[in-house]
């Protein structure tokens, strides 16, 4: 189960396990007041990444900003398709979805 599925109704989640060991776990963060963020990532059942995907809204979601606040994530990301210039607002990174995407570290698995 996700890790605060007592508290939270997380409507879609995947596990899995990297090579270190390290459980990992991606979700997607709905509650009973409709607030709402994209992808939740975690770590061990630490969240690393809280990641809402707009399409040119540049001010930080309130749900986003919400989440920020109450699990305290490594880093919030805001990715946005047109976007004009990269911004941080209330600790949460505003940045263009595309150019982030082609930033992501890629390899295939040989096996």
């Amino acid at each position: 189960m996700p890790p605060w599925s007592s508290r939270y109704s997380a409507a879609k989640w995947c596990t899995g396990m990297n090579r270190e060991g390290v459980a990992e776990t991606v979700f997607y963060l709905r509650d009973k007041e409709s607030r709402e963020v994209d992808f939740v990532v975690t770590f061990n059942r630490r969240v690393q990444w809280l990641i809402e995907v707009k399409s040119s809204d540049d001010s930080p979601s309130t749900s986003l900003r919400y989440y920020t606040e109450k699990l305290r994530p490594h880093e919030s990301l805001q990715l946005v398709l047109n976007l004009d210039r990269t911004q941080e607002k209330s600790g949460i990174k505003i940045l263009q979805l595309g150019k982030w995407l082609e930033e992501l570290p890629y390899q295939m698995d040989s096996e």
